[in-house]
């Protein structure tokens, strides 16, 4: 009788863990979702090649988490892109997500306790969350609260697993540090969690189970020795997306400055901020140093997708095909810079380089024609 009354139980427990949670018979777990991609700027080579911040890179993560090699990642990107100076709301991701077909999503509001809703070996469902970056700066004044996604809980450890499109893959937060960073975000934003589901799910749990998911390969040397500049890089990102020139050349100057600038950060990361630097001059009306931190970018502004060390490389996939090792904003600086200057044809050298590599540069589409119009009115 009592066998048969525990193997009942076993039955009930193993078809309705998400209901055992919500009542709380089950006090505690210790589970790490396998098998959920993850698109970060330390992988971005293949078809990871187009996603470009932390919004497309989170989502992405989800949706081929659910339906592998089923999401147009390029097309994602593009649905996701907002103008600058503007936020993306939870009902402009829910819009993209829903274009996809069969998905549900909602945003929940869930206590440290009640993320085993959702990472568990029966639910097994990632969630998305704003995470602000535990820099000094970091605080509501500077709004920089970019998505991540969480793929385990540990209560035994009190900690969380998440990926970060700006500090890699599994990410590992204390209960405490967690905590702590949700103190330092609007309240608005405290504690909630975007929750994208197929509408079948329990079909696609059944077929993730048969899936046989590797585990996670460990962090990188980069991610773990250097995690404080990469913090330090994805807030110059949150500056130079707003136009705040002034932080741009703080943050920019302070990590060129570091003297684990050349040993901490692979090239394409160092020809980004010399490029970004240059433009934050630029803004700032200092066109010599501007000039000179342009032709810094540029002499580093060449085989970016290729291996170094722990490093996979960082392919441009917006560009064309032939050119996917180097960026173009370098030379589109350039030109900006030369057009500043007076220097129309130099300019228009620079915007066509830009375009060689990038043909749908806008920036550098429209500064050369405006110096071909300058140009024009010399002859």
């Amino acid at each position: 009788m009592v066998l048969v009354l525990i193997t009942s139980i076993l039955v009930i427990f193993k078809k309705d863990i998400p209901a055992l949670f919500k009542k709380g018979i089950v006090s505690s777990l210790d589970y790490v979702i396998p098998g959920v991609p993850y698109f970060t700027m330390f992988n971005h080579k293949g078809a990871a090649n187009t996603i470009k911040g932390p919004i497309d890179s989170s989502v992405a993560s989800v949706l081929e988490y659910w339906n592998p090699g089923k999401t147009d990642l390029l097309a994602l990107r593009n649905d996701l892109r907002v103008p600058a100076n503007e936020r993306l709301s939870p009902s402009q991701i829910q819009s993209v997500v829903e274009k996809q077909n069969n998905y549900s999503f909602s945003v929940e509001e869930l206590s440290l306790g009640e993320l085993k809703k959702y990472i568990n070996s029966s639910v097994r469902t990632p969630l998305l969350c704003s995470l602000p970056l535990n820099t000094n700066e970091q605080s509501v004044a500077t709004g920089y609260f970019p998505l991540s996604v969480l793929i385990g809980v540990s209560e035994t450890e009190k900690k969380l697993t998440f990926h970060s499109f700006w500090l890699g893959n599994n990410y590992e937060l204390t209960f405490d540090e967690f905590s702590k960073l949700q103190g330092m975000m609007r309240p608005n934003l405290r504690n909630k969690y975007l929750v994208i589901q197929p509408k079948d799910l329990r079909q696609k749990i059944n077929e993730i189970k048969k899936r046989g998911e590797a585990a996670y390969p460990p962090r990188t040397r980069i991610m773990k020795k250097y995690e404080n500049l990469f913090k330090d890089y994805a807030m110059l990102h949150h500056f130079f997306a707003w136009n705040m020139w002034t932080n741009v050349v703080d943050y920019a100057s302070k990590i060129i400055a570091s003297d684990n600038f050349d040993a901490g950060l692979p090239v394409y990361f160092q020809m980004q901020m010399l490029s970004e630097l240059s433009e934050g001059y630029l803004n700032q009306g200092d066109l010599e140093k501007a000039l000179d931190f342009a032709n810094r970018a540029i002499a580093l502004d060449h085989d970016l997708c290729q291996p170094s060390g722990d490093w996979a490389g960082f392919e441009i996939g917006i560009n064309k095909p032939s050119d996917l090792c180097k960026r173009s904003d370098p030379y589109r600086v350039l030109g900006d810079i030369y057009k500043q200057k007076g220097d129309f044809a130099k300019a228009g050298e620079n915007y066509q380089k830009a375009l060689e590599i990038l043909p749908g540069n806008v920036m550098a589409q429209q500064g050369l024609q405006s110096v071909q119009l300058e140009l024009s009115k010399q002859k």
